[in-house]
């Protein structure tokens, strides 16, 4: 099992798991009460993985091969509604603070956005590449995100390897508080 997520108000934890015997990746979510058990996101015999929960908890933005490639795709956690986001491979996911947009990464390594309604339902509009991300934006660890999102929407940080890197590395920025422009 490898935690992807967890619910803001703290009561469940969302996370993948190899299921060996069928040879796919599942995605499962686990209340951190003592009431209800375990259940899997998205019953399928394809690749689950990635998962992120909404800020609101009711839905759950995740990667599928479903399609033949890597695509994300958002799910009601109610019922089986479910809308693929990214029409040429899509992964990472991450929402917006507020919930009302996701961000992805695309097969040609742009950062896309789309505006996600989830009410009565789920609905994608106005899907379009922000920037183009950095070269070698990767992961330190496995299906971690290699970017994250300010907390309105407008700054990001990414994981991104340098020309000539052999090993990765991990600089770390003494100070960068004074560097900051803040009213």
């Amino acid at each position: 099992m490898f935690p992807d997520d967890y619910a803001r108000d703290g009561s469940s934890l969302l996370y993948h798991q190899d299921n060996s015997t069928q040879n796919r990746v599942e995605i499962w979510l686990r209340p951190l009460t003592s009431r209800g058990t375990a259940r899997e996101i998205a019953k399928s015999s394809f690749d689950q993985r990635d998962g992120r929960l909404s800020p609101d908890g009711t839905s759950v933005a995740y990667v599928s091969s479903e399609s033949g490639t890597g695509e994300v795709y958002v799910r009601s956690l109610d019922g089986p509604t479910k809308v693929r986001v990214s029409t040429s491979g899509g992964s990472h996911p991450e929402w917006s603070h507020d919930g009302g947009e996701l961000f992805y990464l695309s097969a040609a390594g742009e950062l896309m956005v789309a505006t996600v309604d989830r009410a009565g339902g789920v609905e994608v509009a106005n899907q379009h590449a922000l920037f183009r991300a950095c070269s070698g934006a990767h992961s330190l660890r496995g299906s971690e995100s290699p970017y994250d999102v300010s907390a309105d929407g407008k700054q990001f940080v990414f994981s991104c390897r340098t020309s000539g890197d052999k090993e990765p590395a991990i600089t770390v920025q003494v100070g960068w508080q004074r560097m900051l422009k803040l009213p």
